[in-house]
């Protein structure tokens, strides 16, 4: 089964650092500008308690928060069926 997992968010705020360090285990730590990236990752989803669990495959879409690439939310909300906001708790 596969779900597709939208990353939103203003740019700078760690979308990109979040996606890759959940897909890859790498961290990023330096800000390179993103219009919008696809990333892919199996996972295994079910109860703590349960033996029984099911593998899931993520498609990850990494989206632009730059507001000259608002035009293009629309179209990410759209296809969304799970999204990951991510934000600043240091920028009002």
């Amino acid at each position: 089964m596969s779900y597709k997992v939208v990353v939103v968010g203003s740019g700078g705020v760690g979308k990109s650092a979040l996606s890759i360090r959940f897909v890859q285990g790498n961290f990023i730590d330096r800000y390179d500008p993103t219009i919008e990236a696809n990333y892919r990752k199996q996972v295994e989803a079910g109860t703590s308690s349960s033996s029984n669990k099911d593998s899931l495959m993520l498609d990850i879409l990494d989206t632009a928060g730059q507001d000259e690439y608002s035009v293009l939310r629309e179209q990410y909300m759209r296809m969304g069926e799970g999204f990951v906001l991510v934000y600043s708790i240091t920028s009002p």
